[in-house]
C-alpha cells in the first residue's frame, strides 16, 4: 500500500471535509460517495424484495405437500410448514438478492471507458 492509497483511504472515510486535509479532488470523493450510496440502496433493496418474494414462493411450494389431506389435517399441516418454509426462502432470497443489486448497482454506477 502506498502513502497516496493510504491518504485516499482516510479521505474517503474519516473526514467529512476532506479536501482541504489532503490533495484529492473534491468530485473524486463526491462521485465515490455517490457511488457507494448507489449500490447500498440498490443492494438493500433488491434483497429486502427478493427475500419477500422467496418466501412466500417457498411456502407455496412447501404446502403443496399438505394438499391430500383431509380439511384438519391440511390446517395443521400448513401451521407447521409455514415459519420453516418462510424462514428458508426469505434467507435465500435476502442473499441473491443482495448480491444481485450489489452487482447491478456497481454496473449502474461505474464511469464508462471512452
Amino acid at each position: 500500500m502506498g502513502e497516496n492509497h493510504i491518504r485516499y483511504l482516510i479521505n474517503v472515510s474519516l473526514f467529512s471535509v476532506p479536501c482541504s486535509l489532503f490533495p484529492v479532488p473534491c468530485s473524486l470523493i463526491n462521485m465515490i460517495k455517490k457511488r457507494i450510496l448507489i449500490c447500498t440502496f440498490l443492494a438493500l433493496s433488491s434483497g429486502f424484495f427478493s427475500g419477500l418474494i422467496g418466501g412466500q414462493i417457498t411456502v407455496m411450494l412447501h404446502s403443496q405437500r399438505c394438499q391430500n389431506q383431509s380439511w384438519g389435517f391440511k390446517q395443521m399441516c400448513n401451521a407447521l410448514v409455514t415459519p420453516g418454509a418462510s424462514l428458508q426462502g426469505s434467507a435465500a432470497g435476502m442473499w441473491t438478492g443482495t448480491i444481485l443489486g450489489a452487482f447491478v448497482g456497481g454496473l449502474i454506477s461505474r464511469e464508462s471507458s471512452y
